[in-house]
């Protein structure tokens, strides 16, 4: 384990603790990114789910493929994110408490 942080940190020229640190300013921005895109991924379903019932796109859904088809992929997506979401807060979590726990965990995979 030692021997692959002391070969990035040489590849890089960098020393351990700046490489945990910029591992953890990378991560954490993305894992912030991935929360705000799938937060509003689910907000947008969520929206097409309650207008889409209201303006009656899901009436005929016994009857026309479209409607099956638009129904299937809000209902996929929407559940996407709500698998993603959570899965990306534990990352984020996981970042913010032991940023050198997960670089071990990053490295070790």
């Amino acid at each position: 384990m030692d021997e692959a942080i002391n070969k990035l940190c040489e590849k890089f020229g960098v020393t351990a603790n700046y490489l945990v640190d910029e591992l953890c300013r990378y991560y954490t921005i993305m894992g912030k990114i991935t929360l705000v895109v799938w937060g509003c991924i689910l907000i947008l379903t969520s929206l097409a789910t309650v207008v889409g019932c209201k303006k009656g796109w899901f009436d005929d859904i016994r009857d026309s493929w479209k409607s099956i088809i638009l129904f299937i992929v809000v209902l996929t997506i929407g559940v996407c994110a709500i698998i993603f979401i959570p899965y990306a807060t534990v990352d984020l979590i996981g970042w913010h408490v032991s940023p050198v726990s997960k670089t071990i965990e990053l490295l070790t995979r």
